[in-house]
């Protein structure tokens, strides 16, 4: 099992969870994707304004999207996220909380930058201790 760290807007995030707990991710993620495996845990961190972590899930499944489901992909009629992840939330803070309760991220090697990215088991484990407590 692998730990990845998910970064994304408040309002994708609350798309996601009241959709079917499916997140998506662009093309240029491919690689990094298909490591992905079910069981691995994604890390949810939701960018301003709250800025924080909002809790984490695990893999489900892997799946790629052929018609648009997100509501910018809905709007501009594109498949904008087409590598896309079926996820359990395993402990999450509540939506209305996001911004009072979020657990801060301390960067240590952290690129905000970028969507989706793999974090040591240790570190993980530490962010996943945090948010037990939120």
């Amino acid at each position: 099992m692998l730990y990845w760290l998910v970064i994304g807007p408040p309002d994708n995030w609350a798309f996601c969870f009241k959709n079917g707990n499916v997140w998506g991710f662009s093309s240029t993620y491919q690689k990094v994707w298909e490591a992905l495996d079910a069981g691995d845990t994604l890390l949810c961190y939701a960018t301003r304004p709250v800025m924080g972590l909002i809790g984490y899930c695990a893999v489900c499944s892997r799946q790629k999207g052929e018609r648009p489901f997100f509501p910018q992909e809905t709007k501009e009629k594109n498949l904008l996220w087409p590598l896309r992840v079926t996820l359990a939330p395993r402990k999450m803070i509540s939506e209305e909380d996001w911004a009072s309760r979020c657990v801060p991220l301390k960067r240590k090697g952290v690129t905000l930058q970028r969507g989706l990215q793999r974090l040591p088991e240790e570190r993980a484990k530490e962010i996943m201790r945090e948010l037990d407590k939120a």
